[in-house]
């Protein structure tokens, strides 16, 4: 079982490996089993998750947690998204989950998630805002995608597209001096 971390700014890779090691530290059985793991940095630019090892965890770390951060994360296939100056004992928490094959989502980045898609009501038709808001709260339970789609009775597919286009559309509302 290995855990590896990538990413962009230098300072964010190494905030993030340093929560990992103290993630292991406070839960030594992490190292005994389970499938590998990769880290990546939010800020990583172009990083395609299809280059993981298969089989491989995903977790996405951020120095700036965002909803918008956290809902792209999800998108990508991140098994969680977390902050790099998380708790040490739910990092490891999530660690755990992660490399048994289930998905972590921090009870804060689940209802940030709803949150978005309370307030970006208006921007998709009723009846798709609630099926996102299904699926991210089935997601933020440790459901798969595809299991949590099927819950809700819509396509896997067509729930991803459905929160991309959501993003899209926040992303085309926000002024542009307030994007990265």
């Amino acid at each position: 079982m290995a855990i590896t971390v990538l990413g962009g700014e230098p300072a964010t890779r190494a905030m993030a490996a340093a929560a990992i090691a103290h993630a292991r530290r406070t839960m030594p059985k992490l190292g005994r089993g389970g499938r590998d793991v990769v880290v990546v940095t939010a800020d990583s630019r172009g990083y395609d998750p299809v280059s993981c090892l298969p089989g491989s965890g995903l977790i996405v770390m951020t120095d700036r947690p965002s909803v918008v951060q956290a809902a792209a994360a999800l998108l990508m296939g991140a098994d969680a998204y977390l902050p790099v100056d998380l708790n040490p004992s739910r990092a490891a928490e999530a660690l755990d989950r992660v490399m048994r094959g289930q998905t972590h989502i921090e009870p804060e980045t689940a209802e940030a998630l709803r949150a978005l898609v309370v307030l970006a009501g208006g921007l998709q038709p009723d009846f798709r805002a609630h099926e996102i808001r299904l699926l991210l709260d089935l997601r933020s339970r440790g459901w798969g995608w595809g299991e949590a789609a099927d819950s809700v009775g819509i396509d896997a597919r067509a729930a991803r597209a459905g929160l991309e286009d959501l993003l899209l559309r926040i992303r085309l509302a926000d002024p542009p001096a307030s994007r990265p």
